[in-house]
């Protein structure tokens, strides 16, 4: 997180898990994807990793990160955990602007 802003930027977040992971004596590998198709996302949750999802969220969010952890197919949304509350929620696909996902993948 920049500190006078208070902003982070996508690709802080890959690094900022890199270097906590690292540190912490953990081997995880980040990618950052722009535009993520719905393959992506469901691939990634079905492979039980999850990740997270930064976009200016057009539900009334605004710009935030979440983190992707469930899918619906019919209407295609996205289950998140949000900073917020400890519930689960639910965006629409098509409910962000300049999405990004962060894929988090441990090391072997």
């Amino acid at each position: 997180t920049d500190h006078d802003t208070g902003s982070t930027y996508n690709y802080m977040i890959r690094e900022g898990i890199e270097d906590i992971a690292s540190v912490n004596g953990y081997d995880f590998t980040c990618t950052l994807h722009g535009y993520p198709g719905w393959y992506l996302i469901t691939d990634e949750i079905d492979a039980n990793r999850p990740f997270v999802l930064s976009a200016n969220f057009t539900n009334g969010w605004g710009l935030h990160a979440v983190t992707g952890v469930a899918y619906n197919t019919d209407p295609m949304e996205i289950g998140v955990h949000k900073t917020t509350d400890t519930s689960l929620s639910w965006v629409s696909y098509g409910a962000m602007s300049v999405p990004c996902l962060t894929r988090v993948i441990p090391g072997t």
